[in-house]
């Protein structure tokens, strides 16, 4: 957790992105094992799908998170994993446009899972490095990287 704090506090806390209320598709707020991870399993689909995942939301300020949370789009209201950069959204496109159709998410949520990723059964397109267990963990660690 330590490593992953001090990335948060060193890469993520200084940016200036970290208060933005847009959406952040910033690879560079990633941490960097986890990213590496994610495009292990980006490279491996494409070897046996047509389609093309690509990352759509990595970090996530806590005003944004607030406002998902208030349009119902998100059970966390705040500090949620991609606030720490070990959360990505992915998904498809089909005729220029967003589309979560297009992705065997099966395929990928079982890869993610067999390769140490976490995925969430109420989110399809969320893959994050923790598992939900030790997200609390990392809030405190992250909290005390920063103080």
């Amino acid at each position: 957790m330590k490593e992953i704090a001090d990335f948060f506090a060193n890469v993520i806390y200084k940016s200036d992105k970290y208060e933005t209320q847009s959406p952040c598709n910033d690879t560079d707020l990633l941490f960097p094992p986890f990213y590496a991870i994610v495009m292990e399993m980006i490279n491996a689909y494409q070897e046996q799908h047509e389609t093309i995942p690509f990352v759509l939301e990595t970090y996530r300020s806590n005003t944004l998170q607030r406002i998902y949370f208030n349009r119902g789009a998100s059970k966390i209201r705040q500090n949620g994993m991609h606030h720490y950069g070990i959360a990505v959204d992915l998904v498809g496109r089909a005729n220029g446009q967003i589309d979560y159709e297009v992705l065997d998410y099966t395929w990928l949520r079982d890869w993610a899972k067999n390769n140490g990723l976490t995925v969430l059964d109420w989110e399809l397109a969320h893959f994050q490095f923790i598992p939900v267990a030790s997200q609390n963990e990392l809030r405190q660690a992250a909290a005390d990287a920063i103080s």
